[in-house]
């Protein structure tokens, strides 16, 4: 029978990943896909990050062949991993972070974030492996804080002529970004406010989150009672912009004319001439006076990454008058200075807070004018100006890296431009690798993919190589190069020298410009090639001089195969030892423990670790024997072989139907017709022989051991029995009784051709009608008990009536006292039974007794006897302290023990001075019969105590030899 079990749950992991292989071969990769649009959190709350997989041909994910990477890529940081599951482990690296797994097996690997906070914004990258298969997808989520927004006052009254300041505060909020600015409403229309507004710097609270207020002057006059203002705040977390609303009142002042108006106008006019003078002076300070412009060094982010967006700033400041001008310039490695940006502050523009895009002035055709965006914004306070310049590129490693920018600030103040410089050092970001995701059963001879993603890094190219360092059975060879790769490169260089093994490259660009790869090694291993052997995967990055490995050793196991169960005999004989074996083969490693059933009920087990033969190949053999006695009862039952092994899960079975067994034939007792025959009778003697197999069997009849000729004997056809499936017959035999045949043994034997061996046999004493026949002796109760009544009963049968006598015996002497007969009852035909019972109450004298039941047959003077000895047990005797009398110096003192209920009455007794036996005499009374039915007795001595023997230990030592029991008394001899 062929093998058969649970194979196929171990199979399953390896022939998805074959699949997988057929499937990436055809260009099948994962899809994988994320939130459409961003994510928007508010800190503090929980988030779902949606990753769905499809474009795998099962119906639910096997875990084991699945694994899943999220990584967060913050601004301006490298990639970081956030979670990790491979092969049913999960690896969280942000604390509480999940992915469910019963949502996985749907294809489902979204990440749980709980209480989100600011600093994981960025962009979330969910990279799945279904081996060899890789997609991934990303999506961004921003965290916020709304602003808490507040009016110092939401109705305002001003006197004519004066002035007051409205405050309007935003707090608690996040990101730093927001727009806070001021409208007037009033029967004219609505009026951006833009002068008399001072909005400070943002102040950031501890828990991340900033503050920040926006004054606005007024200083209206009785046209702008009743208008409204309104503080209108813009940021991201808010779903539209929040306004916040204050009413003006404007009133006449109270005039109050006092008394010497003429001497102040005087004064005053004095005052003011002076202050006119003052105030000339001043102002030919502030606003005629020339100054100079402070230029700062231009500030650059601490690392600028390779096609990332990167802005360098330069302030320009207090300077006067406005107008200014400048130019910015590029220098190459190797290449010539040139001028990417001019700038001038033309006279007469506003100088207002807006930015002011000059991209326009970037001259087209110059990839390095195209390349940089340059902002610039002017503002004037005080009559001195500021501007500040914003250089946004993004970079190039290749073309960026090394160059030089300048930029030339001139001013009517300066003989010559102030020139500042940066040297632009551009930085890729180098790959980052998980471990190699190997199958989880790697089988011999079995194709797999060792996948070895690589991700997060820029720019091109990438050099992958696999290594193999091979295992102990080939140590001798060393470190192995199978193939290198050189990706995101025209030249492609590997070693195809090696037919083993294939290599694919499955890559994956991503919206950050990075690239991930997933390199596939694909062979078939086997366990002398490739058990424990070291597989390296080794990545080179010559943008960022990484270099990093990845490495995983092989687990190769080989799946047991069996063979058919064998039996010796090939047909097992009944209630004879039979062999079976079973070859089990081709496995690896080589513990294998092999369970061996009948019909489930488990007959042998054996955990063979040292006993299996390793093969040529590396896999191992190995033969299990059982020995065993089959019943009749097991045909049509199941043998069963049944062996587990690491390499499958559950266990791998082969199976033997016994549905053939030879069986000698069982004969049931012989039975006669009359039962009880007199001389002249013609008797039918009939044996049935049932339980054999085959059917060939002969019938052969013996009287006193001598075989029987007769034509008067006959035998039926062998029939099946549909029950047991096993042949049944009988043989019959006409004899005419004579009169010597009493007692004579009459035999039958069934020769079984194929168990010639082993002859069934059966026998019978023939009793002729008229001679007594005795059952054996029955006891009520079952187990006797000292004391207590006991009655012996004695069956006769088959006599003639007033032809017997009986009698019961103890030591060859006749019981006379509680014997009792029933009255001859007949049977048929003048034959007579009849029940003989002795009551008696056993004791001690009946320990060991032979009891007997004759019965004489006063025809033939032919007695027939039955016996029994009562099982009565033996017990030790129970033994009293010693007690002690007279024990005065000089008379004399007597010391006696007393011994109850023991049987029987065979004791050794002993008595010791001291240390020393004691020599006198002892007098031991004769046992007696006490009212339990156990025996009683007592053992004394007595002697003249001398004064040396104050305080000596007196010891009775007493010995029961039937229970080998030995028990101890003593005293002190004191007066």
């Amino acid at each position: 029978m062929p093998c058969s079990g649970d194979l196929w749950p171990a199979l399953f992991p390896g022939l998805i990943a074959m699949l997988a292989l057929l499937w990436a071969a055809e260009g099948g990769d994962l899809v994988v896909s994320m939130n459409s649009k961003t994510v928007e959190v508010f800190v503090n709350k929980d988030a779902l990050l949606e990753c769905r997989v499809s474009g795998y041909k099962t119906s639910e994910i096997d875990l084991q062949n699945v694994g899943v990477i999220w990584y967060l890529t913050r601004l301006g940081a490298p990639k970081e991993e956030v979670y990790k599951f491979s092969a049913g482990t999960h690896t969280p690296y942000r604390k509480d972070a999940a992915i469910f797994d019963d949502e996985l097996k749907k294809g489902i690997a979204s990440l749980f974030l709980p209480l989100v906070q600011f600093n994981e914004e960025g962009d979330y990258t969910c990279v799945v492996f279904i081996s060899p298969d890789q997609g991934s997808g990303k999506s961004t989520m921003i965290v916020s804080a709304k602003p808490q927004m507040s009016l110092s006052a939401t109705a305002i009254t001003i006197e004519n002529g004066t002035e007051k300041s409205v405050k309007c505060d935003s707090t608690a909020f996040y990101p730093l970004a927001i727009q806070i600015s001021w409208l007037k409403k009033s029967k004219s229309g609505e009026q951006k406010i833009l002068d008399h507004i001072c909005t400070g710097s943002p102040v950031k609270n501890e828990d991340g989150t900033y503050n920040v207020s926006s004054h606005m002057r007024l200083r209206p006059t009785l046209q702008d009672d009743g208008n409204t203002y309104v503080c209108i705040v813009r940021h991201r977390s808010l779903g539209k912009d929040t306004e916040l609303t204050t009413h003006l009142t404007v009133r006449e002042p109270e005039v109050v004319v006092p008394g010497g108006i003429i001497t102040g106008c005087v004064i005053g006019s004095i005052l003011l001439c002076s202050l006119f003078m003052i105030g000339g002076f001043l102002m030919y300070l502030k606003i005629l006076k020339k100054v100079p412009p402070k230029v700062s060094e231009i500030a650059k982010p601490p690392h600028i990454i390779h096609l990332e967006e990167t802005v360098l700033t330069c302030h320009i400041s207090g300077y006067k008058p406005a107008d200014i001008s400048l130019c910015c310039f590029l220098q190459r490695e190797g290449g010539n200075k040139s001028e990417i940006f001019q700038w001038s502050s033309a006279p007469g523009h506003s100088q207002a807070p807006e930015a002011i895009d000059q991209q326009s002035l970037i001259c087209n055709g110059d990839s390095a004018k195209e390349s940089f965006h340059i902002e610039m914004t002017a503002a004037t306070h005080d009559g001195r100006s500021s501007a500040k310049c914003k250089i946004i590129f993004i970079p190039d490693i290749d073309n960026d890296d090394g160059t030089v920018l300048f930029l030339h600030v001139l001013h009517s103040t300066l003989g010559k431009p102030i020139i500042k410089s940066i040297q632009l050092n551009v930085e890729g970001i180098a790959p980052k690798m998980t471990n190699i995701i190997a199958p989880p059963h790697i089988i011999h001879e079995e194709m797999i993919a060792l996948s070895c993603p690589i991700d997060g890094f820029k720019p091109r190219p990438l050099a992958i190589t696999w290594y193999q360092k091979p295992n102990i059975a080939n140590e001798n060879m060393g470190l192995k190069e199978i193939v290198r790769t050189v990706f995101g490169s025209e030249d492609v260089i590997a070693d195809w020298d090696l037919p083993k093994y294939s290599h694919s490259l499955n890559e994956l660009a991503n919206e950050d410009n990075t690239y991930s790869v997933t390199s596939f090694l694909k062979f078939t291993p086997t366990i002398l090639a490739d058990h424990e052997t070291v597989y390296v995967c080794e990545v080179e990055h010559p943008a960022t001089a990484s270099n990093t490995q990845r490495q995983v050793k092989l687990d190769v196991k080989a799946i047991p195969e069996c063979e058919d169960i064998k039996l010796s005999p090939e047909i097992p004989i009944a209630e004879e030892f039979a062999v079976s074996t079973c070859r089990i083969h081709s496995f690896f490693p080589k513990n294998i423990t092999v369970t061996w059933k009948m019909d489930n009920k488990l007959m042998q087990e054996t955990k063979a670790e040292n006993e299996p033969t390793l093969g040529p190949d590396g896999r191992y053999s190995f033969t299990d024997l059982l020995k065993f006695i089959p019943a009749r009862e097991d045909l049509g039952k199941i043998l069963t072989c049944k062996f587990q092994h690491e390499s499958i899960i559950g266990a791998k079975r082969t199976d033997h139907k016994l549905d053939k067994l030879t069986s000698p034939p069982l004969l049931d007792d012989m039975k006669i017709e009359p039962q009880n025959p007199k001389p002249g009778d013609l008797t039918t003697f009939s044996c049935h022989a049932r339980g054999f197999y085959p059917k060939d069997v002969k019938f052969m009849w013996f009287k006193n051991e001598k075989m029987i000729d007769d034509n008067e004997i006959t035998f039926t056809d062998p029939e099946i029995d549909k029950n047991t499936g096993f042949f049944c017959s009988e043989s019959r035999w006409k004899y005419k009784i004579l009169p010597d045949d009493h007692q004579i043994n009459f035999k039958v034997e069934a020769l079984h051709f194929q168990t010639v061996h082993r002859p069934a046999k059966v026998f019978h004493t023939l009793h002729l009608g008229g001679t007594p026949m005795l059952s054996d002796i029955i006891l009520e109760p079952e187990t006797p008990f000292y004391g207590q009544p006991l009655v012996l009963k004695c069956n006769v049968t088959n006599f003639s009536q007033n032809g017997i006598s009986t009698n019961w015996l103890m030591d060859n002497e006749p019981i006379l006292k509680g014997v009792r007969n029933t009255d001859p009852r007949e049977e048929q035909d003048g034959i007579y039974q009849l029940c003989s019972c002795l009551d008696l109450t056993p004791t001690a004298l009946h320990y060991n007794k032979k009891l007997v039941f004759e019965v004489k047959n006063e025809v033939t003077s032919e007695v027939i006897t039955k016996h029994l000895y009562l099982p009565l047990p033996g017990n030790s005797p129970n033994v009293s302290e010693i007690n002690r009398k007279a024990q005065e110096e000089s008379t004399v003192a007597s010391f006696m023990v007393s011994l109850t209920d023991y049987v029987p009455q065979k004791i050794e007794v002993k008595w010791f001075k001291g240390e020393q036996r004691y020599v006198g005499p002892v007098h031991n009374s004769q046992p007696q019969v006490a009212t339990t039915g156990l025996f009683s007795s007592t053992t004394e001595i007595q002697f003249i105590p001398e004064p040396s023997d104050h305080d000596l230990e007196i010891r009775c030592e007493i010995f029961h030899l039937e229970t080998k029991k030995r028990i101890y008394r003593k005293c002190r001899l004191t007066f």
